[in-house]
């Protein structure tokens, strides 16, 4: 039985060394190893970004007051400032700033109007907060409806 790889292989192939070839089939696989390699840990590195998650929003029957719960699932990380965007006249009531939420910690937020104002639910609200590395983040939320709309580093 004489019908073995080399004889199947094309006639163009059977002039160059087979240890050649040999050779750069394994380079080939090492770079595909290498470039899943880096894919992976690509991933690796967003998965360990700190989040925070609002479980929680709601408007007090007047609309003077609100309370937002927030959630942290990722890394603990020290609240820094929580910035309200498109609502004037609205204030947060209580201390944020240097609160650290350990991982799986909830915090509660009071929000409170000045004047005689009423809270508008569609709005959007950013939490700065930074890790253990002292990097800065900044995630931006939507709460009408409930979602996070954007997580950026930013640069020190």
């Amino acid at each position: 039985m004489e019908s073995g790889f080399i004889n199947n292989l094309p006639e163009w192939f059977e002039e160059y060394d087979p240890q050649l070839l040999l050779g750069i089939a394994a380079f080939l696989v090492l770079i595909v190893i290498l470039f899943i390699f880096s894919l992976l840990r690509k991933g690796k590195k967003k998965s360990s970004m700190p989040t925070l998650i609002i479980e929680s929003f709601q408007i007090a029957p007047l609309g003077r007051d609100a309370f937002l719960k927030i959630n942290n699932p990722s890394v603990p990380v020290t609240l820094i400032n929580v910035e309200i965007i498109d609502q004037t006249g609205l204030e947060v009531k209580n201390q944020v700033g240097g609160h650290i939420l350990a991982t799986g910690t909830n915090y509660s937020i009071l929000l409170e109007v000045k004047g005689n104002h009423r809270i508008n639910p569609d709005f959007k609200i950013a939490m700065i907060f930074v890790n253990d590395q002292r990097q800065t983040y900044r995630q931006v939320f939507n709460l009408n409806p409930i979602e996070s709309i954007s997580l950026k580093r930013k640069r020190n």
